[in-house]
């Protein structure tokens, strides 16, 4: 069939692409999936009955920071952020839900009170764990790890896309990959 080749910079829904190929907006892929950006999950507090609550007696600081909240992007990086005190340090802050969590443990240099290096632990079972610095305070502001594969975020048909030809068009700011091409 009949391919198109583009050279540089192609941007979809976006008339500034940054890098080779920029997509402002959902992407979809026949036979495979759609890619969208999810939101912050904000942690519940420790009253909540959610799984991914505060526990031992972990809490966020105040309203003038970030608040506790994760989230995955479309290349399955978590991210975390926020500032939380007064639990116990070398217990767990909250659980990440699965899909959330790495494959093994992964040990993450946190900011931590007063203006020192901490360890905030992530282990493979989804617990966020305060393992070194002050429970006065602890940043969980950039920490990122790639989560354990829960199954495939994007699917490409046998054979592949056939390069960038195989893009057919746009639907409703939507980009539609045609693999027949």
């Amino acid at each position: 069939g009949d391919k198109t080749y583009v050279k540089g910079k192609l941007g979809i829904g976006t008339t500034n692409p940054s890098v080779e190929l920029h997509v402002d907006g959902r992407f979809f892929a026949s036979q495979g999936g759609i890619i969208t950006q999810e939101d912050w999950s904000n942690v519940p507090a420790a009253s909540s009955n959610k799984n991914d609550r505060f526990q031992n007696s972990w809490e966020n600081y105040s309203n003038t920071f970030n608040q506790a909240a994760y989230f995955k992007d479309s290349m399955g990086i978590v991210h975390l952020r926020g500032l939380v005190k007064k639990g116990t340090i070398g217990t767990h802050i909250f659980i990440l839900p699965n899909g959330y969590r790495p494959p093994k443990r992964e040990l993450m240099v946190a900011c931590t009170h007063p203006n020192i290096a901490g360890r905030v632990d992530i282990w493979n079972d989804g617990k966020v764990v305060a393992q070194g610095g002050s429970n006065l305070w602890i940043s969980l502001d950039g920490i990122t790890f790639k989560a354990a594969p829960a199954g495939p975020v994007f699917e490409l048909p046998p054979g592949g896309l056939g390069g960038i030809g195989g893009i057919g068009g746009i639907i409703g700011g939507n980009v539609v990959v045609n693999p027949r091409g």
